[in-house]
């Protein structure tokens, strides 16, 4: 539960902040529950970012009520727009894309400073990642089509086994980002957080990018071109700011194996989007397990594919 507390006086110069409390049972059709201190992993990924992003990029915590699994935070700014209605608007803007991948390398980049105190506490444990993303989307779409069982198996593996790990946001997405007036953006939600694959961040976003680019180009938007081009504007100030990957080539192939994994799973896991035709729901099964099936490749072949079949449908 998320909520906004103003002050009863609107001449007040106090600011309004924002209450979370934690809850065992998440609001979706399917059953899915998490265990409740997953708040405080939150409360300790907020404090580090805070420490290491540009000011105003996440909010600031303010104070922690244990005993209710409740914190308050700084309020980010009510006139913001949540970047993912924006995209559902047909609003393809690059700048943003530029932003958001320059604040996850951020992210990245800077947790690798730290890594020692981040990778032996509650950052450490996977449950809640396991709970939340793991099981439901990765194990989910494992059984719903056994042809990549054994891919998603290894996927899984190789998170667990990466000699470079970093601080993982496992919902770094569009519904996670506001834009200010100023295109600033600001980034919310970190119950997911912990110590890990860095390639997750970028298939989980990198996902919301693309289905959005199927439905633009089944509405016949105008910007649909754009979507695409505001991928590979994500994906380049993002790797101009985590310069510190180890293995370029093989994190590429990774980041495209979970990119093709969290679509799939936004099509048949527990959390499926609801915006997605009929017809682009079969498109994104059959590239999606044909990419994984393969291993992955290279993010330009996955989207050039993706581009010539968008337009043999147009045809």
């Amino acid at each position: 539960m998320v909520i906004r507390v103003e002050p009863v006086d609107p001449r007040s110069d106090q600011p309004s902040i924002i209450l979370k409390q934690s809850s065992e049972r998440l609001r979706t059709k399917a059953e899915w529950r998490s265990r409740l201190d997953r708040i405080w992993i939150e409360t300790e990924a907020i404090r580090f970012l805070d420490s290491v992003l540009p000011s105003g990029v996440v909010p600031k915590i303010l104070f922690e009520e244990h005993d209710h699994y409740l914190f308050g935070m700084t309020d980010l700014g009510q006139t913001c727009d949540v970047w993912k209605l924006l995209l559902l608007e047909g609003r393809a803007q690059t700048n943003l894309a530029r932003s958001a991948g320059r604040i996850l390398g951020m992210i990245h980049e800077s947790s690798l400073k730290h890594s020692d105190s981040l990778k032996n506490g509650r950052l450490s444990d996977w449950t809640v990642f396991d709970e939340l993303r793991l099981d439901p989307y990765y194990r989910t779409i494992a059984r719903a089509h056994p042809i990549i069982a054994d891919s998603i198996e290894n996927l899984i593996q190789r998170m667990k086994d990466l000699p470079q790990q970093t601080l993982v946001h496992a919902d770094f997405s569009p519904k996670n980002i506001l834009v200010d007036q100023h295109s600033q953006l600001g980034l919310v939600d970190f119950e997911t957080a912990h110590w890990g694959d860095p390639a997750f961040d970028l298939g989980f976003f990198l996902t919301h990018l693309v289905l959005k680019t199927f439905r633009a180009m089944r509405l016949g938007m105008p910007a649909r071109e754009e979507f695409l081009n505001m991928i590979f504007e994500f994906w380049g100030n993002y790797r101009r700011t985590f310069i510190s990957i180890e293995n370029p080539n093989d994190f590429e192939h990774r980041t495209v194996q979970h990119l093709a994994a969290c679509m799939l799973a936004r099509v048949d896991g527990k959390s499926p989007v609801d915006y997605l035709a009929e017809q682009d729901q079969d498109s994104v099964r059959v590239l999606t397990i044909e990419t994984l099936k393969n291993r992955g490749g290279s993010l330009a072949d996955f989207i050039s594919t993706l581009r010539e079949r968008f337009h043999q449908e147009s045809d």
